[in-house]
């Protein structure tokens, strides 16, 4: 499958905040857990210019993105989602290539990466080592805590 990987501009806000909401229902998780997590979720304009924001398109539409925020030598994959129809087809793969990319072009010793527990998998396969975990909502729910660090090595 041929994807373009280009720079999201802030008329993107809307189409990101739905791959959230997509990607992260997905799991199966309950109507009340994805309204609790809905502000975490929504992707805003504003956001899209503070940060480093890259979304993927296959035909012209819109099937994945992520971001990094922070602004020294350690950055946070803030997100990171695919369409669930595109899922398993390496386009999480070549999104995550490209953030290790850019991130290392702007100097990026450490990207840390809060996980979904159904994504760990994904990081740890992609070369991101768990460093501990962190309470999420609700009270009680812990997600894993990742870092990867740059360059990667060639295995990764």
């Amino acid at each position: 499958m041929r994807i373009k990987i280009r720079e999201a501009v802030s008329d993107d806000a809307e189409a990101l905040s739905q791959i959230t909401r997509q990607a992260k229902a997905y799991w199966g998780y309950p109507e009340e857990l994805m309204e609790l997590w809905r502000a975490d979720l929504l992707v805003r304009p504003e956001f899209i210019e503070r940060h480093i924001v890259y979304c993927a398109e296959h035909k012209s539409e819109l099937i994945g993105f992520y971001a990094l925020t922070g602004s020294d030598v350690v950055r946070e994959l803030d997100h990171m989602w695919v369409v669930p129809a595109h899922m398993g087809q390496k386009v999480g793969q070549r999104l995550f290539e490209h953030a290790c990319e850019t991130a290392t072009e702007k100097g990026v010793k450490k990207i840390q990466i809060l996980a979904d527990p159904n994504a760990a998998g994904f990081y740890t396969k992609m070369g991101a080592e768990q460093i501990g975990f962190l309470e999420s909502q609700p009270p009680g729910r812990m997600l894993p805590l990742l870092e990867l660090r740059l360059p990667r090595s060639s295995k990764a």
